[in-house]
């Protein structure tokens, strides 16, 4: 299953051991993408639910496919280098800087997306989940810049962006999410 470090309208740790009670589990999975922020938060869960076995994992994004992985340590898997038809990055005033997965604590940044080959296929970026921008791809390379805010109503990550880049026929591209956290926490 993927808590809210992957999808920011999931419930709390609360709500997910009610619901994996609820499918009469004996053990949870949790796989996060990308993340290993999920680790520090399950021992004490774990720990106030001794009749479920929870068992970290990460489920670990390629441009050319997902796996799963179990027991791994915390430590993030990069899997990001050499990848050059998408990229997306993200920026603040104050000179913080990240790319696909990655947070930065402000209530205002740039994202600048770059799109070689994408001619004729559309850009969407959501922001917790609703589609919040639409960009056809018009040339090649496209680069688009948006300017997006933090949302005070946002999940316990922040407000997450991430992009889609799709033909008329099919999905080609399904970015990771980049998020936006109060800022000092």
């Amino acid at each position: 299953m993927h808590g809210y470090h992957s999808n920011p309208n999931a419930p709390d740790w609360g709500g997910f051991i009610e619901q994996a009670r609820a499918a009469d589990l004996d053990f949870l999975m949790v796989t996060e993408y990308v993340t290993g922020q999920h680790w520090a938060q399950l021992g004490p869960v774990q720990r106030a639910n001794p009749d479920l076995l929870i068992w970290p994992g990460r489920e670990i994004i390629t441009y050319f496919g997902h796996a799963n992985s179990f027991g791994e340590t915390p430590d993030v898997i990069e899997y990001r280098h050499g990848f050059e038809d998408v990229t997306l990055q993200i920026a603040t005033a104050d000179g913080q800087s990240g790319i696909y997965g990655d947070s930065v604590a402000a209530d205002t940044a740039t994202i600048t997306t770059t799109v070689i080959g994408g001619s004729g296929q559309t850009l969407t970026y959501y922001r917790d989940g609703v589609i919040a921008r639409v960009m056809p791809i018009t040339s090649d390379p496209q680069v688009d810049t948006w300017d997006v805010s933090r949302s005070d109503s946002s999940g316990p990550l922040g407000t997450a962006v991430r992009l889609q880049v799709a033909s008329p026929e099919v999905i080609t591209v399904i970015g990771n999410p980049v998020f936006l956290t109060a800022p000092g926490l």
